[in-house]
């Protein structure tokens, strides 16, 4: 792991901690509540299988406690539909991964009603119909052969699942670095009001 990875890895980890004495001392504090999804969210692009699986239904958790606290929380909103696209390309069943993309657009969306000036709403909602297709090309497989030969060999299925691992590690990435940018941006210390 590199040293940013390492920075990210602990700082996200003590934002879990702390989020959780917060939400454990104050059930009602929805920022708590809001950084304890999206810490949760973070580490578990840093887990694999299982481990990720529920850490993304933790931050899910997090974020429906959130809206239930406070429902036009536009923030929530988008964060739980990062973590239900999140988990939508974790999984193998594609009707529920589809579902969890429809899901997600639908919170993108709210949150975009509610805060139209947010570039990064906007651009969820404009990425938001490109996941199944996104989906698809992560977990396709190789070609299967056409009869009769007549066409030039596949590449072998290493080389296949090496592109797959690589374009679905570019999207993730990308998806990461911004929610990673926000997610720092609004957990990060104001500064005090100048006088």
């Amino acid at each position: 792991m590199q040293s940013e990875e390492m920075e990210r890895l602990i700082f996200f980890e003590q934002t879990r901690l702390e989020a959780t004495a917060k939400t454990q001392s104050d059930p009602k504090d929805t920022q708590g509540w809001l950084q304890l999804g999206g810490s949760l969210l973070e580490l578990a692009h840093f887990r694999r299988g299982a481990e990720a699986h529920d850490m993304l239904r933790e931050s899910i958790d997090a974020f429906e406690k959130v809206l239930k606290l406070d429902p036009n929380k536009h923030e929530a909103m988008w964060c739980l539909g990062n973590a239900l696209t999140s988990e939508g390309f974790l999984g193998i069943d594609r009707d529920e991964a589809i579902a969890k993309f429809e899901k997600a657009s639908v919170f993108f969306d709210q949150a975009y009603r509610l805060a139209p000036q947010n570039e990064h709403y906007k651009k969820s909602m404009e990425m938001a119909p490109k996941a199944e297709q996104i989906y698809d090309q992560v977990h396709a497989g190789p070609e299967p052969m056409m009869m009769g030969g007549g066409g030039p060999m596949p590449p072998p299925a290493s080389s296949i699942d090496q592109k797959n691992d690589d374009f679905f590690y570019t999207c993730v990435g990308w998806g990461v670095l911004a929610a990673s940018i926000i997610t720092f941006a609004m957990f990060a210390p104001k500064p005090p009001p100048l006088a």
